[in-house]
């Protein structure tokens, strides 16, 4: 049995040098480290468990998963099934080299419900993932998987998926998919008056753009929308409104509130970040020794001031009327614990400094 102890042991060198040269040069390492793992797991699971498939998969970036799989390709059996995450959180279709392999092997793409660096934004993606899936089956995969993380705000994208997947070659289109959500979710209004108008934002990604990476400290950069995107929000939001007026239906009028909370959460969060930007900037410039005191009081207190008109309650309160399931309960977790946290310590810094 082999067994990969490190780069440095005998056995290592010895399958390097037999099956280094499948891979490129930046991933030869990690080619032959995973071609060995992998030859042990399906030699074990031949004699205990020979029903048993294989199935790997791994990020899609060249420098990842992408990188090693015509190398593993070329030395693994045919039985062992391919996937891969559609490149650059899932903006993209699967990496080309899948096409190839799907005509000896089975392969799977994995296009994204949604990026995981926008978390706290609605993100629809409904044309992007129809395309992604009649793209896989145009290309011969012979399988679909997909990604998320929450739930309530990746329905729509969700369904797409679902009926793209059981049938790729007869998906609807995208102002199809949201006039049949749009009365079923929100009346026979909202079919009339906004399946046009989200299928438009869905299609030109009106709502792609502002990032909230929950992996990194909050940073009031987040949420920033520029002009455009700002404009377009504050469409929707004013087409929803009377919509929401004058439906009846207590089912569609609440889901019309959790849209347009959604909308309304966005152009808030957008201020607080504005709102609360002299403070950070200027607290990164005391902690590196690079304002004198007197300036710092007289900067802290207008700081204060500009972080004193924060919508940091409307913010909280939009979002918690929005929470219906428990992966929003995610984000929330997240809002007190990136934002809320940076708020206070930013408070007190300005409190004190403007004293």
């Amino acid at each position: 049995m082999f067994v990969a102890g490190g780069e440095g042991s005998e056995e290592f060198r010895q399958l390097m040098k037999a099956e280094g040269d499948r891979f490129p040069a930046e991933s030869r390492f990690n080619g032959v480290w995973t071609l060995a793992y992998l030859r042990e797991a399906h030699a074990y699971l031949k004699q205990k468990a020979p029903n048993v498939a294989i199935v790997i998969s791994g990020w899609g970036g060249q420098e990842q998963l992408t990188g090693v799989l015509q190398g593993l390709h070329q030395a693994l059996p045919k039985d062992i099934v391919f996937s891969c995450l559609n490149p650059a959180g899932g903006a993209q279709m699967h990496p080309r080299v899948m096409t190839e392999m799907a005509k000896t092997r089975p392969v799977w793409a994995i296009p994204w419900l949604e990026q995981d660096g926008a978390m706290w934004h609605l993100q629809p993606r409904v044309a992007l993932t129809l395309e992604s899936v009649r793209k896989a089956s145009e290309d011969g995969l012979q399988g679909v998987v997909t990604i998320h993380w929450r739930t309530e705000e990746t329905r729509p994208t969700f369904e797409a998926f679902a009926l793209a997947a059981q049938r790729p070659d007869r998906t609807p289109s995208v102002e199809q998919f949201y006039a049949e959500f749009c009365r079923r979710e929100y009346g026979p209004l909202a079919e009339k008056e906004l399946a046009g108008l989200l299928a438009t934002m869905d299609r030109e990604k009106w709502l792609d753009g502002p990032s909230s990476p929950e992996f990194y400290p909050y940073d009031p950069s987040w949420g920033r929308m520029g002009e455009l995107t700002r404009t377009r929000v504050g469409r929707l939001l004013a087409a929803i409104e009377p919509v929401q007026q004058q439906t009846s239906a207590a089912e569609h009028k609440v889901n019309l509130h959790w849209l347009a909370d959604n909308l309304r959460f966005f152009l808030q969060l957008e201020q607080v970040g504005l709102k609360m930007q002299p403070a950070y900037e200027l607290r990164n410039r005391y902690l590196q020794h690079r304002i004198s005191s007197d300036a710092l009081r007289q900067e802290a207190a207008r700081a204060s001031a500009a972080f004193g008109e924060a919508p940091l309650r409307e913010l909280f309160e939009t979002y918690a009327r929005r929470v219906r399931s428990r992966g929003e309960l995610g984000v929330l977790s997240s809002l007190n614990q990136k934002l809320w946290l940076q708020y206070r310590e930013l408070k007190q810094f300005v409190d004190e400094a403007s004293r």
